[in-house]
């Protein structure tokens, strides 16, 4: 050793250390070619069900690999107790998993079992969005029209159209603002794809409005405009009008007569009331057809009774069905007359309006 100057003696010493360096790497896991964990390695959220990819460099697994799920660090669910070292694995997620934000993967050599990495940061496996309903069939049925974007009016209709899908044989139509059900256009109706809704004098201007269809049969099938359509309240005109009694008449107790009017916009059917003045203000007393065609007359018998006794202060309301905004009353006051006594006269002239 004396004999060997510095400068051998520092190139002994290096062939050495380089010598004891390869040894060494052949069992060391953290060697540059290490088994790694790529994938889920931290932040990710999962669900239920779930096809999950496991992704990691094989490194120095050798053939054949362990891969295990753990929980808070523990072993918790053995994914595959032998697979191929082959860098990838996809695992769907069973139901049986509890959830919560503490998972990990972990690959392991089954070679060599101190080689092995786990993912640098936790995951989350959450409760899957679609179970309770995962055995509902998907609805085929679509809203086509209103889908988005019309402009309505009171009074108007609207041509309703959906494609029928599976939706079975009848179906419910119903009127949505902001979100929720405002009006049942249609309780239930053939599942033919239209249906024509005439706009009430009730809705109110707003431009949050949807249709939704659902089928009878599972309320679960159906489906709503895609987007939000107006609809305006106009005030109603109606041109229905009282012909007669129309003011001066006299209609004997007991006696018919025809009261008659112009349709106009009153619709399939009309209402129609006997209205007392009481201090200048016309007030509904009786009911005298509360729902008829709209034909223009009706022949009424007036009832000899208390319940419409003898004045001068009465008429004759039309209104439509559909709209008791739709109506006309009688210009002026007609009366109505007490019966004939027997073996006399008329009380009143008593003229027929028929």
């Amino acid at each position: 050793i004396r004999t060997i100057t510095p400068r051998a003696y520092l190139s002994f010493f290096a062939v050495a250390l380089t010598a004891a360096a390869l040894l060494l790497g052949t069992s060391q896991s953290f060697s540059a070619g290490a088994l790694k964990v790529l994938s889920p390695n931290g932040g990710q959220s999962y669900t239920l069900g779930q096809s999950l990819k496991i992704k990691w460099a094989k490194g120095n697994g050798g053939a054949k690999v362990k891969i295990v799920l753990l929980k808070g660090g523990k072993g918790y669910l053995a994914i595959a107790k032998k697979t191929a070292n082959d860098g990838a694995f996809t695992w769907k997620i069973p139901a049986k998993v509890k959830t919560g934000g503490s998972y990990r993967i972990k690959v392991q050599s089954l070679s060599n079992t101190k080689v092995s990495d786990t993912s640098d940061k936790t995951f989350k496996i959450a409760k899957a969005k679609n179970t309770k309903a995962k055995n509902t069939p998907a609805a085929t049925l679509k809203v086509t029209k209103p889908n988005g974007g019309q402009k309505y009016k009171t009074g108007q209709k609207m041509a309703i159209r959906w494609n029928k899908g599976n939706a079975g044989t009848h179906v419910k139509i119903v009127l949505l603002k902001n979100g929720k059900t405002h009006k049942t256009v249609s309780r239930k109706t053939k599942n033919d794809g239209k249906h024509t809704y005439t706009i009430p004098d009730s809705i109110k201007t707003a431009k949050t409005y949807k249709i939704k269809v659902s089928s009878s049969k599972n309320a679960k099938i159906s489906d709503t405009s895609d987007k939000t359509f107006t609809i305006t309240k106009v005030k109603s005109s109606s041109t229905i009008k009282v012909i007669s009694p129309n003011g001066g008449e006299q209609l004997k107790q007991g006696t018919a007569h025809t009261i008659k009017w112009n349709k106009g916009n009153g619709g399939k059917f009309v209402k129609i009331q006997l209205v007392r003045v009481v201090k200048g203000k016309d007030k509904v007393f009786r009911s005298i057809k509360g729902k008829t065609k709209n034909t223009g007359r009706l022949r009424w018998k007036v009832p000899a009774t208390k319940a419409f006794p003898p004045g001068t202060a009465y008429k004759i309301m039309v209104s439509s069905s559909k709209s008791a905004k739709i109506s006309d009353t009688s210009d002026k006051t007609f009366s109505i007359v007490k019966a004939t006594t027997k073996g006399g006269g008329s009380t009143g002239g008593g003229g027929s309006t028929g």
